[in-house]
């Protein structure tokens, strides 16, 4: 099971890239088509043309992790239009990891104490 924090930023891209490409490679889309920066420890998720596979790059800090989902059987759910990126909220991202719907989900929102 993935765990995320609640600060965590999480990026998606909307666009499906190749997925021969490797750390060096989402670097690169990372910066180009996200215009985001590679270090600065967000998630960044991409999809396979078939909507069948996602990767996630991650700097910690120390060097970049690279986690790969195959679904066995089935689809992501992957948002489609104009735009070249979409936001997460670090619970949306984990419903997709566990190729489930984020735009369905009913997801509570973060509950902070009033001063």
């Amino acid at each position: 099971m993935l765990s995320f924090s609640s600060r965590d930023k999480v990026y998606l891209c909307a666009k499906s890239i190749d997925f021969r490409k490797q750390v060096n490679g989402l670097i690169s889309l990372t910066q180009s088509i996200l215009e985001e920066n590679p270090y600065s420890q967000n998630y960044f998720v991409f999809i396979n043309r078939n909507k069948t596979a996602i990767k996630i790059l991650h700097f910690d800090g120390q060097g970049y992790c690279m986690l790969f989902k195959k679904l066995s059987k089935g689809k992501f759910h992957w948002p489609s239009g104009e735009e070249k990126k979409l936001t997460l909220t670090p619970t949306e991202l984990q419903i997709l990891f566990m190729s489930g719907n984020f735009k369905k989900a009913q997801i509570q929102e973060d509950w902070t104490k009033a001063a």
